[in-house]
């Protein structure tokens, strides 16, 4: 099969985090060590294509480098201010209304517009505890894992749940994320 991609309207939102997070000129510089091709794909990119996750990792990892941070606390901090700014005012009204099954039975939709590659399945387990598990993609990098675990926690967050917290606990095929909230 070939290589996983995620969603070009998630790195995008992404890519603004950066700039807000880091600076524009920490992002730029961190980018113009990126391989041509890659630098390529990822300025190149629109709301409705995809770029591989190598890509994506070799961005983090550059301007983690840049701005002397670690890859996966800087990135778990751009997930989250990407996935806030993805759920918009109306998202959040919205979601906000939903029950927790509405908003759990939802991740596998969300997903699958934000990757390309294997299957997300999730469930309630009882109120506060939700149970997500990733298949046929055993090679999942760890930012990414993280991201998904992340990317989950902060919707239930933005949509009024509070004491939210996830683990992430790589599976042969996959990962399982347990999820857990104050209900």
């Amino acid at each position: 099969m070939s290589e996983a991609r995620v969603s070009g309207a998630v790195v995008l939102d992404q890519r603004r985090a950066y700039a807000e997070l880091v600076g524009r000129e920490a992002l730029e510089a961190a980018l113009a060590t990126l391989p041509a091709d890659r630098r390529r794909e990822y300025d190149e990119l629109l709301a409705v294509s995809w770029c591989r996750c190598t890509t994506i990792t070799m961005v983090i990892e550059a301007v983690a480098a840049e701005v002397g941070r670690q890859p996966l606390e800087l990135d778990a901090e751009v997930v989250r201010v990407g996935v806030q700014k993805t759920f918009g005012t109306l998202w959040r009204l919205l979601l906000r209304m939903a029950s927790d099954g509405q908003i759990v039975t939802r991740a596998p939709v969300l997903y699958g517009k934000t990757y390309d590659k294997g299957a997300f399945s999730a469930r309630m387990v009882e109120p506060g505890h939700a149970e997500c598990v990733l298949t046929g993609f055993p090679e999942i990098h760890d930012l990414d894992l993280q991201g998904l675990g992340i990317g989950v926690s902060e919707a239930l967050r933005v949509s009024g749940r509070t004491d939210v917290r996830h683990v992430a606990t790589r599976t042969a095929d996959g990962a399982r994320i347990d999820l857990r909230w104050r209900a």
